[in-house]
């Protein structure tokens, strides 16, 4: 579940849908959606949201399909 918030987080800042900048690219969106999982982190029991697993190496298949997905929007020519 914690998962699936940080993905909505990601599509959202990824879209374009903040203050200062029409488009943000995958690896700042990669920067804040860690930020965002260190602070749920200290605030709850959660070691890191996302994880399908928090003791797996890598990100959870959900977060890796909306990194994939930005990543294929930014190659998109103008």
């Amino acid at each position: 579940m914690c998962q699936l918030v940080a993905a909505m987080y990601a599509v959202h800042v990824g879209s374009g849908s903040n203050l200062f900048s029409p488009q943000i690219r995958l690896n700042t969106v990669k920067h804040y959606v860690n930020d965002m999982a260190s602070l749920v982190g200290m605030a709850t029991a959660y070691r890191d949201t996302r994880k399908d697993n928090p003791t797996y190496p890598k990100v959870g298949r959900i977060l890796t399909s909306v990194h994939n997905e930005l990543k294929r929007y930014e190659t998109v020519p103008n």
